[in-house]
């Protein structure tokens, strides 16, 4: 019995082999892909974020432009400034503050407290002219001019270079006046003055040191034309 049982039990693996066949392996060649051109991101070139940022990835982001000073094109000579100013009149100027006789912020004050009178003069010019500027510190002085007791210019500031006012004179005495308005922000009031006839001879030329109120006085007498010519005239005839 036991007999029995064993051969139908190995009976289906012994047909198995029999009508069964060996199937070969089959060999598959290896292919080499080709290398991609661009090297895969690594974690570091990678977009960074967290959730405390908004997601802002680098490689979309662009420089912000910078925006250079424009610039200005140079003016050639013929086109630049021409400046009034000289060596030579830079020099007197340097010169005349150094000599001046009355220098800002220094002192007695109580001696510019007073009229100062410069003399008297003569002209036959119609017209004369009075330059001035302040010689001291640039210090806002302004001055007030008078002739024959009437203004003929209200505030005058000085500066460091000369103005000029035209005066126009009647035959004889002529009483003209220069007043301190202020004394800028240095005591005294600071000037320097010239009169010159129409040909621009000069006249007389001074400089004053004035406290606020006080007056340079000049007295200008202006003769008939030929007068001088007859004076000199008279030098050179023999007297008898």
């Amino acid at each position: 019995m036991r007999k029995i049982i064993l051969v139908i039990t190995l009976l289906p693996f012994m047909g198995f082999a029999q009508e069964g066949k060996t199937i070969k392996s089959i060999a598959i060649p290896r292919t080499e892909l080709p290398k991609p051109e661009k090297e895969p991101e690594t974690a570091t070139t990678a977009p960074r974020y967290s959730l405390d940022k908004p997601f802002e990835p680098e490689k979309f982001k662009f420089p912000s432009k910078v925006y250079e000073e424009p610039k200005t094109e140079e003016k050639g000579m013929a086109e630049q400034a021409k400046s009034d100013l000289n060596v030579g009149k830079m020099y007197a100027e340097k010169m005349n503050k150094a000599n001046a006789k009355a220098k800002e912020g220094t002192g007695d004050s109580k001696e510019f407290r007073r009229h100062q009178y410069f003399g008297d003069f003569e002209t036959e010019s119609e017209t004369i002219s009075l330059e001035y500027r302040d010689f001291g510190e640039i210090d806002a002085d302004r001055v007030r001019v008078w002739v024959d007791g009437k203004i003929i210019a209200e505030l005058v500031e000085l500066q460091g270079f000369n103005k000029k006012l035209l005066i126009g004179l009647v035959e004889g005495i002529n009483h003209i006046e220069i007043e301190a308005v202020n004394e800028g922000a240095l005591s005294p009031n600071t000037g320097e003055f010239g009169f010159f006839d129409e040909q621009n001879r000069i006249i007389t030329k001074d400089q004053w040191g004035l406290s606020t109120g006080f007056k340079a006085k000049f007295n200008i007498n202006r003769v008939p034309k030929g007068t001088f010519k007859k004076r000199e005239e008279a030098k050179e005839k023999p007297s008898n």
